[in-house]
């Protein structure tokens, strides 16, 4: 099985890729992301 971190940022880059592909509050995503990965 795969360390449960590496999964983690697996499903939230996926999801991530999701909503900047359909521009929805890309802006807040951006500060979203910043913080998850200073966070992880």
């Amino acid at each position: 099985m795969l360390p449960r971190l590496q999964v983690f940022k697996f499903v939230f880059k996926s999801i991530l890729y999701v909503f900047v592909n359909l521009n929805i509050y890309t802006d807040n995503l951006t500060v979203i992301m910043a913080v998850i990965y200073i966070s992880v």
